[in-house]
Parts: structure tokens; sequence; C-alpha cells
């Protein structure tokens, strides 16, 4: 899922995942989460973290879900090893109608790093 910040996409994949048939969509490549993930996989490089992601994220109906803001998803898709890793099926776009609560709530979260 591709997304942009302040997008309230967070409880959209949250609610996907409860779903069950879209697998774990999470922010896997999220540069300030890749360290945890790595920890919490135990490998070291983003491919090993997208192996593992696969192995442990994917549903029962076969699906991987992901989230990730575009420039994010560029990068991934610009790196060779894992752009052919991921075979990008769906990417859904939504849109929020308010957009200025969204620059609002975007700039109160950089400012206070929430």
């Amino acid at each position: 899922m591709a997304t942009t910040p302040r997008s309230e996409r967070h409880l959209l994949a949250h609610l996907l995942f409860t779903i069950g048939d879209m697998g774990r969509p999470l922010e896997y490549f999220y540069p300030g989460h890749r360290a945890r993930w790595q920890e919490r996989f135990g490998v070291a490089t983003m491919p090993e973290v997208l192996c593992a992601s696969f192995r442990h994220r994917t549903s029962t109906t076969g699906v991987f879900g992901a989230k990730a803001h575009w420039p994010q998803f560029q990068d991934i898709l610009a790196d060779p090893v894992l752009g052919d890793m991921l075979n990008v099926v769906l990417v859904p776009s939504t849109r929020r109608r308010d957009t200025e609560t969204q620059a609002v709530s975007l700039a109160v979260a950089e400012s206070t790093g929430r």
C-alpha cells in the first residue's frame, strides 16, 4: 500500500491485518524501523528482512502486504535485488479529502517528532 504521510492508512493497514487475507501490511521499508526488523528477524540486510517478512507475514491465502510512503516504495523498486523480490500486483491508491487537516497534522508530527 503506497501512502502519503498522515493519510490515516495506519488504521487501514491494521484493519486489513485483522481480516487476515492481506498478510500483515506494516511499514517494513521505513528507514527508521529497519534496525528493529533486522533485530526481530535476526538478519543484517534489507533483502534478508524482506525474505523473513515473506516467511512470517504472508497470509494463508499467499498474500504479503506492506505499507510504504511513496519515496520508500520508489527506493525499493529502484533496488535491483529488492525490486526482483517483490511482485507488485496492486498498489491501492487513496486520498484524504481534508488536505488542510492532513497538512496541519503532518506539520505537528514533524515538529514534535510524533
